[in-house]
């Protein structure tokens, strides 16, 4: 499966990078793009989606080589001839070509295994050594969440049930906050440990952040109060 082909409707994104495990919405009003869309409804729901290099192009010419394959979940319409859709990331996949323009992108893509060094091959064979490095981001990321209230209750009770390295990995990375080229780096890093490094970084810098988001909030707090008790006084 992994080195088979895939014919799919592609939609180039303008400042949006989709990656596996991550549930998200964007709004598509090029017709290129809404006829993709229709057209995967009609089939399997699958469309490949690959961010375009140049934000502000209209007709991508310029794509990144590395993108999702997800499912279409739902569709809204919006005023405008705009549609908002939501999709689920599931796999990364390489554009291979694109196999016609009209009347919408319909590209040829092969999936993207993961893959680990020789060196670390043996790490990642022994089950032990997997289940490790699940457990220590799962205590990583609940401490994240602890301190970012935000981050919705059901994503606490996913992480406690998933138990494979690479779904862990691409999950927390689908829901921490990222720029557009940052997921896209992400995207296409296909060395499962590097990945797993990479993110377990960015969640303990994010703490940090919040941690001195907090220090600054409470000073600022406490600065105020003492200027309206001087005030009273």
């Amino acid at each position: 499966m992994e080195n088979e082909l895939m014919s799919l409707p592609m939609v180039a994104l303008r400042g949006l990078a989709v990656l596996p495990e991550q549930v998200t919405h964007f709004d598509v009003s090029r017709e290129k793009s809404v006829q993709a869309i229709t057209q995967a409804m009609k089939k399997d729901q699958k469309i490949f989606l690959v961010m375009q290099k140049e934000v502000e192009v209209e007709e991508p010419k310029d794509l990144y080589r590395i993108g999702c394959i997800a499912t279409v979940k739902q569709i809204v319409k919006l005023p405008g001839n705009m549609k908002r859709v939501l999709v689920s990331g599931e796999q990364r996949a390489g554009l291979s070509w694109i196999e016609s323009e009209e009347p919408y992108f319909q590209v040829a893509v092969k999936i993207l295994p993961d893959f680990c060094k020789p060196e670390d091959r043996e790490l990642l064979e022994n089950p032990i050594n997997e289940e490790g490095m699940v457990r220590g981001l799962r205590e990583l990321f609940r401490d994240y969440m602890s301190k970012n209230p935000k981050l919705a209750k059901e994503l606490a009770m996913m992480i406690e049930k998933i138990k494979s390295l690479r779904v862990m990995v691409d999950t927390i990375a689908a829901n921490l906050p990222m720029d557009y080229e940052d997921t896209q780096k992400v995207l296409e890093e296909q060395d499962i440990l590097q990945r797993y490094e990479d993110i377990s970084l960015r969640v303990v810098n994010e703490m940090r952040v919040l941690s001195v988001k907090e220090d600054l909030q409470k000073k600022v707090k406490e600065r105020v109060d003492k200027n309206q008790r001087e005030y009273i006084l």
